[in-house]
């Protein structure tokens, strides 16, 4: 097979994946509302991701509905043993970003001039701000009826704006350059080991 031709192959398949969801995941839960699709989809047997469109923003009580239904699904399954949840970009999740902004706003290890960590640990930063806020505590009784228990938050990819450029107005009093944006995971393990 010549390379143009290998080339190929991979970009179609690369790109049915990203119209029809990850190659061989399972949904578990779906939900459609107003045009916006949203799943919840086994990526193999320790990995669950949230999936939506690009255009669309997913309220707490809709994320939390689907994860009672695919959470519940999956815990009656001995080929799913999830140890990760991925919800995407924390875009889709406005009020999630709300946390964030007011947590980074107010935290002393955020530099806003610079828009950084002050130990320079944006990723670790924006993790420990989530799994602290309220907003995120949310999708904690869906996790507890499912038999599951979060154990941590990890991101990567933070993205930082000044006010001006975030998609929603900063805290009152607050100034400078915040978190927005990150690639959002929550670790999980069963309630009873």
């Amino acid at each position: 097979m010549s390379k143009a031709a290998w080339l190929a192959r991979g970009l179609t398949a690369a790109l049915a994946v990203l119209q029809t969801g990850t190659a061989g995941a399972e949904t578990l839960s779906r939900l459609d509302e107003n045009g916006c699709p949203l799943s919840l989809e086994a990526a193999n047997p320790a990995s669950l991701q949230v999936r939506t469109t690009e255009a669309c923003t997913v309220s707490a009580s809709r994320l939390q509905a689907l994860l009672d239904q695919g959470l519940t699904h999956a815990a009656g399954r001995a080929d799913i043993q999830p140890r990760s949840l991925f919800l995407g970009r924390l875009l889709h999740y406005p009020w999630l970003v709300s946390a964030l902004l007011d947590a980074a706003a107010r935290s002393a290890q955020w530099d806003a001039t610079l828009g950084s960590a002050r130990n320079g640990q944006d990723n670790q930063l924006v993790a420990q701000l989530l799994s602290q806020s309220e907003a995120l505590q949310t999708l904690h009784s869906s996790l507890e009826q499912a038999g599951y228990r979060l154990l941590s938050v990890s991101v990567e990819k933070v993205l930082v704006a000044e006010q001006a450029d975030l998609p929603q107005p900063l805290p009152a009093g607050a100034q400078g350059k915040l978190p927005f944006d990150a690639q959002l995971w929550l670790v999980i393990a069963p309630s009873t080991p």
